[in-house]
């Protein structure tokens, strides 16, 4: 049997976050309850939606600052259907300000090369 030194505090971290998550009772084999794993699997896949695009907006692709203001809008969206709405909360606290300014930057360099002589 694998060693678990969090489990033992009730502690688990989240794939590819980092983040810290209470855990409930396990079961017997040690794994958490089906409910908090499609929880934090939610939470894992709006935000990996959100990074996705991030990153194909820093890679300048066309159009992804609409991709990436649409993974913000569902994120925000779905927040409100999930128990765990404080800790989606402070993660798009924390991350529409950094969005915003990507996009706004996208937004100005396509405005400024429209504008410029071919």
């Amino acid at each position: 049997m694998k060693s678990r030194p969090f489990a033992a505090h009730g502690l688990a971290f989240m794939a590819r976050s980092g983040n810290r998550v209470k855990t409930m009772s396990t079961g017997s084999e040690g794994n958490p309850p089906q409910r908090i794993v499609a929880r934090s699997g939610k939470l894992n896949r709006l935000q990996d939606a959100v990074y996705r695009e991030m990153f194909l907006l820093e890679s300048k692709r066309p159009g992804s600052e609409m991709g990436l203001a649409l993974a913000l809008l569902r994120a925000m969206v779905e927040s409100e259907k999930m128990n765990n709405r404080e800790e989606i909360r402070e993660w798009l606290k924390a991350i529409c300000p950094h969005c915003l300014k990507m996009i706004e930057g996208a937004l100005d360099e396509y405005s400024r090369c429209a504008t410029c002589p071919h």
